[in-house]
């Protein structure tokens, strides 16, 4: 008996996985642990109607049910809410990543250790853990396929090295069995920036120059690589005709205002070039460098450009965005604006316009050598299946302590880059707008653009809550496989607009996702259908002395009623009494 005791202590108690365990409102419906509730407390009887997905019935304080691994529990109730607890009943799996790096340069090795838990209380199946990459990475170690027990851990540990240059967004996946169905999950995504193993920096100072001032332009070369030489076959600095080269090293070659460089820089060295530039002539210049280069038998190729301003404002406006983004990948954007002056200055007035973010106006002071930053955010860029050009322009104007009235602008243009289309999402609808109280009914179908099979395809509709209690069919499903170029009916289902809906569209949006040589791709189809409004009209019933007649008046508090508002208030008013005469105003 003792040792059975031990054994006892030693098996991992794991509970269930609880999802609430608090207070909500009666009566009111809510989403948990992807399920719908409701709760209506009877006062009269001091008992709970709780339902989920519909199904369910009377509880009695303290009792609980038990529904597809839900278990929910009414404990307890006052006059406006009433107390919940939902655990489920099922594997409840977590992925854990570590990584070495998120920003590895070309050919260094990603350590990942991955942790897969079953923190629930029920055993996951056939749990089957990958972490895919594409062909621009190669990695060492193997996936894993196996059980998990409640409270079972899986540690998995690989190395993925980056063979090219590239930004991926890493996503794990888990998929496992239990009671009879096959689940996912998802890790979070990880972004790895994979870096060149050299660096290109150049600066200018000042960074704004009145006539005939010297100009320091600061050029330099990094080898990163720890067992590589970089080969530079050619770095060429482009000084416009307006600047003069005062100065420049030995190690450039100069023809005219074209200064160029060949040469070798050793593992881990660096190579500085200053070049001392003036201009006699008011207006904004650009330098420009292009360098081709060689590592570890690599090509690489790189163009920087630097502005300058030359009599003209102390105040230069910063934007950094990436030249391309990608639909749905994270980008960042920087907009500041520098006070390159030896004086501080007041007043000065700031605007920003794009269409990829807010308008933002300010008036702000801005110090001597000091930079002021408007926006500085990491941000998902919008789903678009064509190509589009986003702008984002800062204008700008202050006045001098001399009184002189000076401007400033900059634009940046980037190109918001489709998400690949390999497989097109078609949509039926067999209305185009939509009365209160109409049904419509939607089929949903897809079709693989590819000349290759498609595997594990994940879609599913979406649509105001408004709404979705009148569902009726499928809205989601899973696709083992997609044959070339096959065309593939997905789901039908119909919704009814609820004769109290106030917005004046109605947004259905098709979501898929799938893997293509490990990249996830999601691809999305949006359709607005417009609702016409009406509200059931107010009405006004006024008493004759000859009890047989009335007058009633019909008031139309809309532009348009509905053909069932209609109906339903002469149904109505023939329930109550047959009219003799009605006068209706609309």
């Amino acid at each position: 008996m003792k040792y059975l005791l031990i054994a006892l202590l030693l098996i991992p108690t794991v509970s269930a996985v609880t999802v609430l365990d608090d207070w909500v409102d009666h009566p009111s419906t809510f989403e948990l642990a992807d399920h719908e509730f409701s709760v209506q407390y009877l006062d009269s009887k001091e008992k709970l109607i709780l339902k989920m997905d519909g199904l369910g019935g009377l509880l009695d304080a303290g009792e609980c049910e038990i529904h597809e691994s839900i278990e929910y529990c009414f404990l307890e109730a006052n006059l406006i809410q009433v107390k919940l607890k939902i655990d489920s009943l099922q594997p409840d799996i977590k992925i854990t990543r570590e990584f070495s790096t998120k920003k590895p340069l070309l050919n260094e090795k990603i350590e990942i250790t991955t942790t897969v838990t079953n923190s629930g209380d029920k055993r996951a199946s056939n749990v089957n853990y990958e972490d895919l990459y594409t062909s621009k990475f190669k990695k060492s170690g193997s996936d894993w396929t196996g059980n998990l027990n409640p409270g079972e851990e899986k540690k998995i540990s690989y190395t993925v090295t980056p063979i090219e240059i590239d930004t991926f967004n890493s996503i794990a996946e888990v998929t496992y069995e239990f009671d009879g169905k096959k689940k996912k999950k998802f890790s979070k995504t990880i972004l790895i920036e994979v870096l060149a193993p050299y660096s290109i920096t150049h600066s200018l100072s000042p960074e704004a120059a009145e006539k005939n001032e010297l100009i320091n332009y600061n050029i330099t070369l990094t080898n990163k690589d720890e067992s590589s030489n970089l080969e530079v076959t050619q770095l060429k600095i482009f000084i416009p005709s307006k600047m003069n080269i005062k100065k420049a090293p030995s190690s450039l070659k100069q023809d005219g205002n074209i200064l160029t460089f060949k040469g070798t820089l050793e593992k881990e060295e660096q190579k500085n070039f200053i070049i001392q530039l003036a201009s006699s002539k008011v207006g904004t210049v650009t330098l420009e460098l292009d360098a081709d280069l060689v590592v570890a038998n690599k090509p690489f190729k790189e163009h920087l450009e630097k502005e300058i301003s030359i009599g003209l404002s102390d105040i230069i406006p910063l934007i950094n965005l990436p030249p391309e983004i990608e639909s749905n990948a994270p980008y960042e954007i920087y907009i500041a604006a520098k006070n390159v002056g030896k004086e501080s200055i007041a007043g000065i007035t700031l605007n920003v316009k794009s269409d990829l973010i807010d308008a933002m106006s300010r008036n702000k002071k801005i110090d001597a050598k000091s930079t002021y930053e408007l926006f500085d955010k990491k941000l998902i860029a919008p789903y678009t299946d064509t190509p589009q050009t986003f702008t984002i322009e800062l204008i700008g104007s202050y006045t001098t302590a001399s009184g002189k009235d000076k401007t400033f602008e900059k634009k940046v243009s980037t190109l918001l880059k489709p998400t690949p289309q390999v497989i097109q999402i078609l949509r039926t609808v067999d209305k185009k707008e939509l009365l209160l109280g109409d049904t419509v009914s939607i089929n949903v179908k897809i079709k693989n653009k590819l000349d290759s099979a498609i595997e594990n395809i994940d879609i599913s509709d979406i649509f105001p809550k408004e709404v979705r209690s009148s569902l009726v069919g499928e809205v989601t499903k899973g696709i083992a496989l997609l044959q070339p170029n096959q065309e593939l009916d997905v789901y039908a289902y119909s919704v009814t607009v609820p004769e109290d809906y106030d917005k004046s569209s109605i947004e259905f949006k098709t979501v898929l996702s799938t893997k293509r040589d490990g990249d996830l791709t999601i691809l999305k189809r949006t359709e607005n259908i417009p609702v016409i409004n009406a509200k059931i009209p107010t009405i006004t019933l006024a008493d004759q002395k000859d009890a047989t007649t009335h007058s009633l008046t019909l008031v139309n508090t809309t532009s348009q009623p509905t053909k069932n508002s209609i109906k339903k208030f002469f149904t109505w008013l023939r329930s109550i009494f047959k009219p003799q005469s009605i006068n209706s105003t609309t």
